[in-house]
């Protein structure tokens, strides 16, 4: 971490050297221009000193006006005094510059008569303006830049909240489930102990495993398609033991699919409600599918029964169940509008649920919760 800092550290005043000698170099060429190499009276190399000094000076000054700048920053509600400090530093600085530039001109290169006051004033009234105007570029650039840093550090923070909100809201959607799943399997649990107390202690074993299993994965929003079906195969044994013969369940789940990323709990309510509407109310023996393909580029989850389906009012009570209602938000709240979520009776018989959403593998960069 501290060998980082120097190194850049050392970036920035690298930069900063090269920036100026740009400069420098830059107004060089224009006096060169300005006076052709046959034009009497243009020392080229003395020029070309004085410009480079004079970068190197601005450069060795730029780190105490960027100081400056954020000390005395100009704000709307504060302006007149940091303005009135900026104007006397930019003053200072400069005459301090020109001492310095005259200086090591005078004494380092011997360049003209010995340095004294009186030299300076000339030197000092001919560059004030370029030095002020040099001064106030440099703290423009700072204010911008820091003004800026303010800026993408405010959206950070409030595009973080966003994310901690979505990331509560799911969490809360998907704690819903648990309770509702529980509560229809602790009646269930009840029901058998006056007819088949095996059946029932089987029931508890499944759950208990069940449950471990879900504290286990309490803290995800997304697990595999494999993880998912681990979860769902010990729902179904619940549900088994409960329908013996009556549910039979056949699972159509393409092998490329299993290392896709999917909502936490993304089949179980739906297969519950396929169990709930399709199997339960009827005594002759029910069907549920699940079926996983990836085409296009997304995930296609399907859940299919062969009950007697539903009509319009029946198709209304369906979709706002507790299960399917908090599925469809934590879809939206992952995927905006980059999923589908389709609800009807089937070619021949029974109700489909049809979900899709982009195919994610894992190991992928993860998707960030839409608010």
């Amino acid at each position: 971490m501290v060998q980082r800092l120097i190194m850049q550290r050392r970036r920035i005043i690298a930069g900063v050297a090269g920036a100026w000698l740009v400069v420098g170099l830059f107004f060089y060429s224009q006096m060169y221009l300005l006076h052709p190499r046959t034009s009497r009276g243009f020392d080229a190399a003395g020029e070309l000193a004085w410009q480079v000094i004079l970068s190197f000076i601005w450069a060795s000054s730029t780190p105490l006006v960027v100081w400056l700048s954020n000390r005395y920053r100009i704000e709307k509600q504060r302006w007149l005094q940091p303005i009135a400090i900026h104007l006397v530093a930019g003053v200072l600085l400069g005459l301090a510059q020109c001492a310095v530039h005259g200086l090591i001109i005078r004494e380092v290169f011997h360049f003209g008569a010995p340095i004294s006051i009186p030299d300076l004033l000339p030197s000092f009234y001919f560059n004030i303006d370029k030095m002020l105007m040099v001064y106030w570029m440099i703290v423009f650039i700072t204010h911008t830049y820091s003004y800026y840093k303010r800026f993408r550090e405010r959206e950070m923070r409030a595009a973080q909240l966003e994310s901690q909100l979505a990331q509560a809201q799911l969490q809360a959607l998907k704690m819903q489930i648990h309770p509702h799943f529980l509560f229809n399997t602790l009646n269930a649990i009840s029901s058998l102990m006056h007819t088949d107390v095996e059946a029932a202690d089987r029931m508890m074993t499944r759950l208990s495993d069940l449950l471990r299993l879900t504290l286990d994965g309490a803290a995800k929003q997304m697990v595999t398609l494999k993880e998912e079906m681990d979860y769902l195969d010990h729902y179904l044994e619940i549900e088994k033991i409960r329908f013996g013969d009556r549910l039979t369940v056949r699972l159509n789940i393409a092998p490329e699919t299993l290392d896709a990323r999917v909502p936490t709990l993304i089949l179980q309510p739906l297969v519950e409600n396929a169990i709930k509407h399709g199997i339960a109310p009827h005594a002759a023996a029910g069907r549920v599918e699940v079926t996983a393909q990836k085409k296009n580029g997304n995930l296609h989850l399907q859940v299919k029964d062969n009950g007697s389906g539903f009509d319009k009012s029946g198709e209304r009570s369906f979709q706002e169940g507790l299960g399917i209602s908090n599925t469809r938000l934590r879809l939206q709240k992952l995927y905006g509008t980059s999923f589908q979520f389709d609800i009807s009776n089937g070619a021949t018989e029974g109700a489909v649920v049809a979900v899709s959403f982009p195919f994610e593998a894992e190991g992928t960069s993860r998707l960030t919760p839409h608010t």
